[in-house]
């Protein structure tokens, strides 16, 4: 019997990117033995992204040193940046640059390239099917577009994924979260380039597909990934803040509170209509728990730019803040803008929004104490479970099972590090 080779794969980026190899993992486990990040392996596939330099900076280091420990391994690479960058990664010494429209055929493809399998097929090109997580977790991921129309000065993301929207039929959505609910998932993320462009290519909406899975029977909650401010629309409001089964947390992308910056960005709003879809989702839920990306240093940010958006940091009182240092993509208009803001600048901005955002952090979690909230188990040890709750907060509980949603009181603030979810916490009292 012939050994199956071994296979890891690496992730760099998004919730999109680690839906997708989670797709590729289960389809690649059924020829080879397959790790997460494994430091050997007979071949790599890194899934890459070009968000920012820094995360093409990071898969290039890993490649290195994965490289030296495995000279004679096989290196093959798909994904945003190498879309983009082809020629320079096989430079680096990657032995396959792979299409990111085959990830859904990847086990085909791989096959082809070791063995010369003309019966493998290689045109299978789409969205992939349910995205659970890992083997072990509790929450599963659905992706249900790609694909953004918007064009942000800054994003590099949209020239690897096209500017083309692509939805999952509505039929097929339902069906997929039907399967991941049966499977005893009781969270399930739905995710994609931009989902409020969901529907665009067909007859339906974001809405629309939220009312049909709200039929689905059973015991789960709905959460949702990244939103686009520009684009949600007060009908979708009403409906994720007044459903009890759509978790109460948003990520809404602010980007900059400055409306001069915005408008460089090309983000399609301003400071007043950010701040408006907050006062309306605020309105219906005063508690609804909002999370954002911020960059600091655009070009021609002023210090007066970066104290508007520090002013709205403050007066939204976000969850969590995402801090990032503007950094200029190959092939995007943010790239050939004059007044680039200084390195150094750029980081000690980074550095005040930091203080700022954990400011934000702990207010937000002061007007949560001692609410009644239901939490995940994500995972337990002989000393407590841990998880988040439907407000994304995360929490240690006093008892709970993984998997299991359960009923707590938060009892006190902790800032200890005692969580890869980061600094601040909940210890929360189960309550039956």
């Amino acid at each position: 019997m012939t050994q199956r080779r071994s296979l890891a794969i690496h992730t760099f980026g998004c919730k999109l990117n680690q839906c997708e190899s989670a797709h590729m993992q289960r389809l690649l486990s059924k020829e080879f033995d397959v790790t997460i990040d494994g430091s050997a392996g007979d071949i790599f596939l890194f899934n890459s992204c070009t968000v920012t330099a820094e995360a093409e900076r990071k898969l290039r280091q890993r490649y290195r040193s994965l490289k030296a420990k495995n000279p004679d391994s096989m290196f093959f690479v798909t994904g945003c940046y190498s879309e983009l960058s082809e020629s320079e990664l096989r430079r680096l010494g990657f032995d396959e640059v792979i299409k990111s429209m085959y990830k859904t055929s990847i086990d085909s493809v791989i096959k082809q390239i070791l063995y010369g399998d003309t019966e493998s097929c290689c045109s299978e090109k789409g969205l992939p099917l349910s995205l659970s997580a890992p083997e072990g977790r509790t929450r599963a991921y659905v992706t249900i577009q790609d694909g953004c129309s918007n064009g942000c000065t800054y994003c590099r993301v949209r020239l690897a994924r096209g500017n083309s929207i692509r939805s999952k039929p509505v039929s097929v959505v339902k069906s997929e979260f039907e399967n991941l609910v049966d499977r005893g998932f009781k969270e399930i993320v739905l995710t994609g380039l931009n989902i409020c462009f969901y529907g665009n290519d067909c007859d339906s909406s974001l809405l629309g597909l939220l009312q049909e899975l709200n039929t689905v029977k059973g015991e789960w909650r709905l959460r949702l990934s990244s939103l686009h401010p520009a684009f949600v629309e007060h009908k979708l409001v009403d409906y994720i803040a007044l459903n009890p089964r759509i978790a109460q947390h948003l990520h809404l992308s602010l980007q900059s509170g400055s409306s001069r910056v915005l408008s460089l960005m090309n983000r399609g709003y301003d400071r007043d209509s950010f701040m408006s879809l907050v006062d309306a989702l605020r309105e219906l839920n005063p508690l609804i728990a909002l999370t954002t990306d911020v960059i600091v240093g655009f070009p021609s940010e002023s210090e007066t730019d970066f104290d508007e958006t520090c002013e709205v940091v403050k007066e939204v009182g976000f969850l969590k803040t995402h801090i990032f240092r503007f950094s200029p993509r190959p092939g995007t208009v943010a790239a050939r803008l004059r007044d680039q803001v200084p390195v150094a600048v750029r980081k000690e901005r980074a550095r005040r929004l930091e203080c700022l955002s954990q400011e934000s952090t702990r207010n937000y979690l002061q007007k949560s104490l001692g609410k009644k909230r239901v939490v995940l188990i994500e995972r337990t040890t002989h000393m407590a479970s841990s998880g988040r709750d439907e407000y994304y907060v995360p929490h240690l509980v006093s008892s709970g099972e993984e998997g299991e949603l359960v009923d707590v009181v938060s009892e006190k603030i902790c800032s200890e590090e005692v969580l890869s979810y980061g600094l601040f916490h909940f210890r929360s009292l189960a309550v039956r």
